[in-house]
């Protein structure tokens, strides 16, 4: 006897309480989100004997009557794509020829890779096998399609993306839930995590939402992430698209052992004396126009203009900037630096120092100790997204979103400071020639330049070939070439404007750069951009009396903090390194999966948040290097077929990612236990294109111990 309707929904209305139940122990803010959470717009529409439903949207049919059906189907459609032996495209791995040798890193590195049969010529994509690395559900409807795919095939790592939390709250009468997680579950290295969401977020705000998601599956992402557009949605295939654009940026943001090592050791000298540390919010609101200047190519374009509004602006460069500025007869109030290289200084050098004889430096506290030598003023700041101002007890004074390049870090410093109207000129994060990426007076000139300039731009050759190129829309109406950084910095520079306006409502910025689009910084023309200035009121004081407008405080550490700092660092390097090591020691590396369960498992130790500085401090030092690591492991081995070739090179992989691991924390205490007058410290007063401070002392990883 077929049952009746009101037994049928009482089925469905026991799964619900059986999925509360089950979210209550094992997933408590969905269960305090929807233990008493009413659907207003959504309705699940079940048939009298249950044999399929519906789920009706703002009064439209999502499945026709046939919800299981059709995710029956996906789910089959999807599979497909996926089978063992077919090859997906993503990024690029690393390959050997490609290392910097010298890093201390960079040996390490390259036997991990040597051992690879992958190669630059024969690399053809990654080939699935019998499992899924990384899937990423693209809206959950009534979850048939979920429960299908995590029924026919293990996937290490899954979210369940919903933007709709009614549509989501009709799950619950639908899917087992519990069946669907406790494939995850007590599962070492698997992970499942559910991203919901309330109606009406925005694009833009369901992409961060996500993005930040999706950046936790590292290393399966950006390797191979299958996204599983639920219905085959517009909006969600844009989200995805949009993410799988940025992905290149998202790599460039992860550092290295060897440029933390740098950073941490140019802050110690610099803290050796007493600094000026500037203040965030220490200036009364100003609506004075500040034009922060980087070296974008159409700069040479607006020269002219700069010099007519001279008088009437603050005039801020950001890195290379500076030289289109100084060639061009005209000198910055203020200059802001952010990188820690020893190039920093190189290029300053052959800045016309009487040019900048009233500028002031801004530099980040880790900049290079020799670059405060070359200007008469100098202010610092600290940033939040880094561990050095709690090692160093100045958290208080932390500027926020000031990464990654020095149009970023400009633009941050001076609206934290105060100021409310600022213009982006040169900042152009793309060209429209792959020939002319820079301003004809940056470090990149033809004529006349240095063998400094020469030998840096010979050095960057390769980043501006046009294969490591992609297009982005323009200001002009035509899209313009970029590449994974300046996309990355016009991408955080977006953020940073919106958080802004968000923060300050009476925040301006202006983009007056002929290159990409930046959103929320709409394009002046040149007539427009000097009309805006001129109908400013404010008198603009003498750099003095600006420089005078910056309140510091000051920051210092004596030598006995300076050790107390090394060796709690050295300690706490010790301790990740050790927490890195047993992880990857969990796991057998047998083939395609057990890399894939152990990069997430490693990945997720990585990432914990120690409580002291000190830890902090340690696991910032390992985490971009563990994380190159984690992507040449793996991505090396999804690009193998599979067979013996895959084993052999896993173990080779694990013996030199260990033997890493051994030897950071001896390296670390070797280079910053005794402390060295500037002029001494290689560190210093050596590019990272040079040679690895004492290299021939560093063991082969073979020699290794893990």
């Amino acid at each position: 006897m077929a049952p009746t309707k009101q037994e049928v929904a009482q089925q469905f209305l026991r799964r619900r309480d059986n999925n509360l139940r089950f979210f209550q122990k094992t997933q408590p803010a969905l269960y305090r989100h929807f233990q008493s959470f009413r659907m207003s717009r959504v309705e699940v529409q079940v048939g009298t004997e249950g044999s399929d439903v519906d789920l009706v949207v703002d009064g439209q049919s999502w499945y026709q009557g046939r919800a299981k059906a059709h995710g029956t189907e996906e789910a089959k459609q999807f599979l497909a794509e996926y089978q063992p032996g077919k090859t997906v495209q993503s990024i690029v791995p690393p390959f050997a020829e490609s290392i910097n040798r010298s890093l201390f890193t960079s040996e390490y590195q390259r036997q991990c890779l040597e051992k690879s049969a992958v190669t630059q010529d024969n690399f053809a994509g990654f080939r699935m096998s019998n499992f899924l690395p990384s899937v990423i559900f693209m809206g959950v409807g009534l979850g048939y399609h979920i429960e299908a795919v995590s029924r026919q095939v293990d996937i290490v790592d899954a979210i369940i993306f919903e933007p709709d939390d009614e549509v989501f709250a009709a799950s619950l009468f639908t899917v087992d839930w519990a069946a669907v997680c406790q494939r995850f579950q007590g599962r070492k290295g698997y992970s499942l995590r559910f991203l919901i969401t309330p109606s009406g977020r925005t694009d833009q705000q369901l992409q961060e939402l996500l993005e930040r998601e999706v950046h936790k599956s590292a290393p399966l992402f950006p390797v191979i992430s299958s996204y599983f557009n639920h219905r085959g949605q517009t909006r969600m295939n844009e989200l995805a698209l949009s993410i799988g654009r940025d992905t290149s940026a998202h790599l460039t943001t992860w550092g290295n052992y060897d440029d933390e090592l740098r950073r941490m050791n140019n802050m110690l000298h610099n803290t050796r004396q007493t600094i000026p540390l500037l203040k965030p919010e220490s200036v009364n609101r100003s609506s004075l126009p500040v034009l922060i200047v980087g070296s974008g190519p159409s700069i040479d374009g607006r020269m002219e203009q700069i010099r007519q509004l001279r008088s009437q602006v603050i005039l801020v460069s950001a890195g290379t900037g500076i030289r289109a500025l100084t060639a061009n007869g005209l000198s910055p109030d203020f200059h802001v630096e952010l990188d820690p290289q020893y190039s920093v200084y190189q290029h300053l050098v052959d800045v016309d120092q009487e040019m900048t004889r009233e500028t002031t430096l801004l530099a980040v506290a880790e900049v290079n100790p020799l670059v405060t030598e070359l200007f008469r003023h100098c202010h610092f700041y600290v940033k939040d997204r880094s561990p050095y101002p709690a090692l160093f007890d100045a958290q208080d004074y932390a500027f926020r979103l000031c990464n990654p390049t020095c149009t970023n870090a400009a633009l941050s410093l001076f609206v934290q400071l105060g100021f409310r109207n600022l213009f982006l000129l040169g900042c152009d994060y793309g060209f429209q020639s792959a020939e002319k990426h820079h301003s004809g007076a940056s470090v990149y000139r033809e004529e006349g330049a240095s063998e400094i300039s020469r030998a840096f731009k010979e050095r960057t050759r390769s980043r501006y070939h046009k294969k490591n190129l992609f297009l982005v829309d323009g200001v002009s109406g035509e899209p313009v070439y970029t590449k994974a950084d300046y996309h990355g910095a016009k991408k955080e520079i977006e953020t940073q404007i919106r958080y802004w306006k968000k923060e300050h409502d009476e925040v301006q910025v202006r983009n007056c750069s002929d290159g990409a689009v930046i959103e929320g910084a709409p394009w002046m023309s040149g007539d427009d951009f000097m009309a805006s200035v001129r109908l400013q009121q404010e008198e603009v004081p003498q750099s003095s009396v600006l420089r005078g407008l910056l309140p510091t405080t000051e920051l210092s550490t004596a030598p006995d903090q300076q050790k107390a700092i090394v060796d709690g660092v050295n300690r706490g390097l010790r301790e990740r390194a050790t927490q890195l090591k047993e992880a990857l020691s969990g796991f057998q590396l047998r083939g395609k999966k057990d890399i894939s369960r152990a990069s997430r498992f490693v990945s997720a130790v990585n990432e914990r948040r120690d409580p002291s500085a000190a830890q902090r401090t340690a696991a910032h030092l390992l985490s971009g290097t563990t994380k190159w690591f984690l992507v040449a492991g793996f991505s090396h081995a999804m690009a193998h077929e599979d067979g013996p070739a895959v084993n052999s090179f896993l173990k080779g992989w694990q013996n030199t990612f260990n033997a890493l691991l051994h030897e950071i924390p001896e390296h670390f205490s070797k280079r910053l236990s005794r402390r060295l007058p500037v002029s001494e410290d290689p560190l210093v007063t050596r590019g990272k294109w040079e040679a690895e401070v004492d290299a021939a002392e560093t063991p082969s990883p073979e020699g290794g111990q893990g």
